[in-house]
């Protein structure tokens, strides 16, 4: 009776770590169609304009592993805010045309100037407050 117990115990928990695994993987998705990952990716590049040259490939090795724990911890936060379903439905809007209109939309070139322009005004506010 033991030995049926147990190997109901233990497929029941390998039955949630693999339903665990696909919904982490549905997030994962989510952050390459949604644009999250070209924003590491240039936030990547944005610092690592100012580290040395020779400084580079330690960098690189470094901010991706920083990043790769960053997005565990979201793709944690989305398991527990959202459901399975709802993280399908996000999907299925960013692949539909509006869906990737908006994402491309938000990578805009001219976009991303109005948000530099806006951070550069931010820091003209933020030293006057600090002076």
């Amino acid at each position: 009776m033991k030995k049926i117990i147990f190997v109901f115990a233990f497929l029941l928990v390998a039955q949630l770590g693999s339903a665990q695994n696909t919904f982490k993987q549905d997030i994962i998705k989510y952050f390459e169609i949604s644009g999250a990952n070209k924003a590491y990716d240039k936030m990547e590049e944005q610092m690592s304009k100012n580290i040395p040259a020779e400084k580079q490939a330690d960098f690189k090795k470094d901010i991706e592993a920083a990043i790769v724990v960053l997005k565990d911890k979201m793709a944690d936060y989305y398991m527990k805010n959202l459901t399975q379903e709802e993280v399908k439905a996000i999907i299925k809007f960013y692949e539909s045309p509006a869906g990737k209109k908006m994402v491309a939309a938000a990578a805009s070139p001219e976009l991303m100037k109005i948000a530099e322009n806006w951070g550069a005004g931010l820091s003209e506010t933020l030293m006057k407050y600090m002076q």
